[in-house]
């Protein structure tokens, strides 16, 4: 028989075995056995005891799961079971007569002949094929076939079992067991007692088993109160994962992401399969990390030491000169010339503009998440401040601020949220080359509060709008407007400390922009981390 190898593990093979004469079916009379002297005498009783036989030969038949042929000398089927005429699709009729070979794939005379040398003197051999049913579909088979008496000592019994199901697990168990056996984790399978069972290659690099055979699940787990918690887990067919550390192949201790799972066999549990990962890399990045961090607070706060002292330490200087700016002004400005009485405004003007920007540069140093106690913040009595703030600028470039309908109520440190709307609603007033109008709106949602400040102004340029929140970055001149640069940065650093962000909503060049900043909602009483 020619089975192909892609379509069904060939596994032909003839085993021995020697059935005993007293289970062998029943003779019939007519089947030409000589029957016993005392049965001669008597035919009712003959003929009594042959219908009682082929009735049990009968329901022997209709009782079996695997389908039944029987056979003459040459393999035409002489008789078969119900079993036999479901799985082949063929009648009672139509397999009466066929041939073996009809049905049985690839199969010819050679295979009939190879088996009936086998089944002599009682034994029986097995074969797997595929078998053809009558509308041409085929499923792959075991068949056994050994040879009775019914009627002569040439007759052959087929039984044929349908394996597709067996063929599907055992591909699916060689699937398994490839990818089990090429991945990176390391897996370990031990029996009900905890003994060892199977490890895949991940297994014996990473875990220290020098005697396999004696390794048992508990040499995995640390000793004391969670090897108890994870045995009990197992126990009762459930699993456990943590982070624990195993002996390793180097001889020390390894870090790993460990899994067991319990194996259930029919609600009972057979055993348990552990899954290991290592995270020694993980663990090393993670120290990377913490060290990096409290290397970047450390040089954080040194920073903003250095600023604070820094701009501290300027002031005295620039107070000096400030004041005998001044004091030249007043003495002997109505001396010099139109020129140096312009240079020495400018010197005055740049001093001050040089205050207000250390000022400003010390109120950016001191920003922190713990700049405020977190409450309930009242944001039109905000704005109202906002207001009262501004009101000479207001007044001075004859402006309007606005609240466009209610405003959310949110959680968050009062003064610097004033903060931040100051600094927004001052870009707009002082960023407008008419009569400036900053209009204030807010939405909430289930993610949070969104702020909307929008104004009438010079808008900005798209391709500017990144540089708008960064420290310094002024997109104009200070002789077209005054500023810091100073401001935005603030309010991003502020905004982004509250676990929230801030953008450009909008900006049309000379038609306005729209400032947009995000902020949780602020239940919890804590800054975000």
């Amino acid at each position: 028989m020619t089975v192909s190898p892609s379509r069904i593990p060939r596994r032909t093979e003839t085993v021995h075995i020697t059935i005993p004469a007293d289970i062998r079916p029943p003779a019939e009379s007519n089947a030409g056995r000589a029957l016993r002297e005392d049965e001669k005498n008597d035919s009712r009783t003959t003929l009594r005891r042959m219908g009682q036989r082929n009735r049990a030969y009968q329901q022997l038949l209709g009782s079996l799961y695997d389908a039944i042929l029987v056979t003459d000398a040459s393999a035409r089927i002489i008789d078969v079971n119900d079993r036999a005429v479901h799985l082949l699709r063929f009648s009672r009729d139509e397999l009466s007569g066929m041939h073996v070979t009809q049905f049985v794939d690839g199969a010819d005379a050679s295979l009939i002949a190879g088996i009936r040398d086998s089944i002599r003197d009682g034994a029986f051999t097995v074969v797997e094929a595929w078998c053809v049913r009558r509308d041409g579909s085929e499923f792959p088979a075991e068949i056994a076939v050994h040879g009775i008496s019914l009627t002569d000592e040439g007759q052959m019994c087929y039984m044929i079992r349908d394996i597709s199901r067996r063929i599907q697990m055992e591909r699916d168990v060689t699937r398994l067991s490839k990818a089990v056996a090429s991945t990176s984790d390391a897996v370990i399978i031990f029996d009900a007692d905890g003994n060892h069972v199977y490890h895949n290659a991940a297994g014996e690099q990473l875990v220290a088993m020098e005697a396999p055979d004696t390794f048992q699940l508990a040499q995995l787990l640390p000793k004391g109160k969670l090897a108890d918690t994870v045995g009990t887990a197992l126990q009762r067919g459930e699993g456990w994962s943590g982070e624990i550390d195993v002996p390793g192949r180097n001889g020390g201790m390894t870090p790993v992401l460990f899994r067991a799972d319990a194996i259930d066999m029919g609600g009972e549990a057979a055993g348990a399969v552990a899954i290991l990962s290592d995270i020694t890399q993980r663990k090393q990045d993670e120290r990377r990390l913490r060290d990096t961090l409290r290397e970047l607070e450390r040089s954080n706060a040194d920073l903003a030491q250095l600023a604070y002292v820094a701009s501290h330490d300027l002031k005295e200087p620039l107070r000096a000169i400030t004041g005998y700016l001044q004091l030249l002004d007043r003495r002997w400005g109505g001396q010099l010339e139109e020129g140096a009485q312009q240079y020495l405004r400018n010197a005055v003007e740049g001093a001050g503009r040089m205050k207000e920007m250390i000022n400003h540069i010390l109120e950016y140093s001191r920003l922190n998440p713990q700049s405020g106690p977190f409450e309930p913040v009242d944001t039109v009595a905000i704005l109202t401040q906002v207001q009262a703030n501004l009101g000479q600028l207001i007044r001075d470039r004859q402006g309007e601020v606005e609240i466009a309908g209610e405003l959310p109520q949110v959680r968050l440190p009062a003064a610097r949220l004033l903060q931040v709307f100051q600094n927004l609603v001052a870009n707009g007033l002082k960023f407008c080359k008419g009569m400036p109008k900053v209009t204030v709106s807010g939405t909430e949602d289930a993610k949070g509060v969104v702020f909307r400040v929008a104004d009438n102004g010079i808008g900005i340029d798209p391709a500017l709008v990144d540089r708008a929140f960064m420290l310094f970055q002024r997109l104009h001149t200070q002789r077209e407007f005054e500023g810091t640069g100073i401001g935005l940065a603030t309010c991003r650093k502020l905004v982004e400390q509250w676990g929230g962000k801030i953008w450009v909503d909008s900006s049309v060049p000379g038609q306005g922009t729209v400032f947009a900043f995000s902020v949780p909602k602020g239940e919890n009483e804590d800054p975000p981390a």
